[in-house]
């Protein structure tokens, strides 16, 4: 999942009717993106952020990188969880004829 805005998480816009929202949600999501990659450019150029005096982007950009730490070890640990689960499926499959897998309905 590409970086968002962890600040607008509390609103799910998968359940959401009202489209202004919805449309929010995303433009929000889109300007965290943009803005990530600007900060990301210019750590690169300048780590210790000497050019940027603005105390807001140096907070939020602080609070970003551990947001998108969190999200990414998250999805390393879902990604794990299922490769072990497809793992033990192969394992299971294996075991099995394909006359009981046809038998049992399973799709291969």
């Amino acid at each position: 999942m590409p970086c968002r805005s962890y600040e607008s998480d509390w609103f799910d816009s998968s359940t959401s009717r009202n489209i202004e929202a919805v449309k929010l949600k995303i433009e929000a999501d889109k300007l965290a993106r943009i803005a990530c990659k600007a900060m990301y450019a210019l750590e690169k150029l300048d780590p210790e952020f000497k050019s940027l005096k603005d105390q807001e982007s140096r907070h939020w950009w602080a609070k970003h990188k551990v947001a998108d730490q969190k999200r990414l070890a998250n999805e390393a640990k879902e990604k794990a969880k299922k490769a072990e689960a497809a793992k033990l499926r192969k394992e299971a499959l294996s075991k099995l004829t394909p006359e009981e897998i046809k038998a049992f309905g399973i799709k291969v």
